[in-house]
């Protein structure tokens, strides 16, 4: 170990020597409150029996943040830590820990916030924090302060929106743009080649790679774009549009900081029509139970997008669900059925899909009941997103498995076992067994918009 008494003694020397830019202030450890200095006029306090090599190379990264992101943490009062990592465990670094650094080496919390149901941000208790361990010998990587300032990001972006969203704190890592480079298996080996902690990150989920793209966009700017210019091109557009909404939400009235206390939080309700149990006087009913084999092959095109548009509906009630996603169809050649996109409430229907003709099965089952087994999975991700907020345990295995959410094509055997996917294969299996039970009227020809 290189950590020495004298070194300690030399680093609080060093300490008061550069007193005229450091100011005092206490950090709760392991060990109790300890003392930390302010660096400068910024936002960083650091231990000052903090091995003063890792203390400069911690910094040099620090410089290298972007000044919107600088400015935007000071504004919410969001403080990094350098500290030593004897601090935080109580003990010296041997019987701290063998974890590789990435896993230890820092970390970045997201703060306390009051909200409404709906998810409005009324009132910020807290900012959050980043902090980092020194004197961490081989498992110290100070690119591991811009990472974790790649989080803070994502929830500065929650907060200057002040809106809580389906995605909670990871708006930006959980968005379609981030999806869509994870479903590239070409992007995700070329990201996972570039350094060491890409190598461990990158392969952790969609939050972890959207702070290791921040982290490479700030240090490594060149070598992400040649491993991935659409990656680069990615974060280059996040950036710029965090600090447009910085810039607009500093300068209007309901600005978030955290002296804010209160926001008019407006409360809006959206209709829905309900599944119809009968026909109008005039209606003619073409099927009542159209999931039925010998009903299904004799609709036409139109018929079956019906009955899948109000097949939304059917499960939507038997779940209680009160916002009804907008169902909208579009026409793909691919085996995708549907899939729901959280935080617009849209369901994504493939019409081209619906409409195939096939009086055959293929793994035992008709093409119908691929169908419902389908709406049934995605309809219970939209009950999941309307019991995020949920004080319960459901409610927090929700909120987990959105945080750490994988795709299928990051790995398909760890997507199909997470919760959120195994809660909705669960309700399927027991809600869409038996589809010729399912009555739903289709009344008449129906004009579907398709895109």
């Amino acid at each position: 170990m290189r950590i020495k008494k004298s070194v300690r003694f030399l680093n609080m020397i060093l300490a008061v020597m550069f007193a005229s830019v450091f100011f005092s202030q206490g950090f709760i450890t392991a060990k109790g409150e300890q003392e930390v200095t302010r660096y400068a006029d910024t936002n960083v306090y650091i231990s000052p029996l903090s091995e003063q090599e890792d203390v400069s190379r911690l910094l040099a990264c620090y410089n290298k943040l972007p000044e919107s992101v600088k400015s935007a943490m000071n504004y919410l009062g969001i403080k990094i830590y350098i500290i030593p990592v004897e601090w935080q465990s109580g003990e010296d670094l041997d019987a701290y820990s063998s974890t590789p650094m990435s896993l230890v080496g820092a970390y970045s919390t997201s703060g306390s916030i009051e909200r409404t149901s709906g998810g409005e941000i009324t009132k910020i208790i807290s900012p959050g924090k980043v902090v980092c361990y020194t004197d961490m010998d081989e498992l110290f990587y100070p690119e591991q302060l811009v990472h974790e300032v790649g989080h803070e990001l994502e929830y500065m972006t929650v907060m200057f929106e002040r809106k809580y969203t389906a995605f909670g704190w990871f708006p930006l890592s959980m968005s379609a743009g981030m999806n869509a480079l994870y479903t590239s298996e070409e992007t995700i080996a070329a990201l996972n080649s570039i350094d060491y902690l890409t190598s461990v990150n990158i392969l952790r989920g969609c939050t972890e790679g959207f702070a290791e793209l921040f982290r490479l966009y700030c240090l490594k700017p060149q070598e992400l774009k040649n491993a991935s210019p659409k990656a680069y091109a990615y974060i280059e557009k996040a950036m710029k549009e965090f600090s447009e909404l910085q810039e607009s939400a500093r300068t209007t009235k309901s600005a978030t900081n955290p002296s804010s206390t209160t926001i008019n939080a407006e409360s809006s309700s959206i209709g829905y029509v309900r599944l119809k149990q009968k026909a109008g006087e005039n209606e003619k009913v073409i099927a009542e139970y159209p999931f039925k084999h010998s009903t299904w092959i004799k609709l036409s095109k139109a018929q079956k997008l019906q009955a899948v548009e109000s097949l939304v509906t059917y499960y939507c009630d038997d779940l209680d669900i009160d916002d009804i996603p907008k169902v909208e169809f579009y026409n793909d050649a691919g085996n995708d059925c549907a899939y729901y996109l959280w935080n617009k409430n849209i369901l994504y229907i493939n019409a081209k899909y619906i409409s195939r003709a096939n009086t055959k099965k293929i793994n035992g089952k008709y093409i119908e009941e691929f169908i419902v087994d389908t709406i049934a999975h995605e309809v219970r991700h939209r009950y999941q997103e309307e019991h995020l907020y949920d004080d319960t345990k459901y409610g927090e295995n929700v909120r987990q498995g959105l945080r750490t959410y994988i795709v299928s094509k990051s790995d398909l055997e760890a997507f199909n076992k997470q919760f959120i996917e195994q809660d909705a294969i669960t309700y399927a299996k027991e809600n869409a067994a038996d589809i010729s039970k399912i009555k739903i009227l289709v009344t008449k020809e129906k004009q579907i918009t398709q895109k």
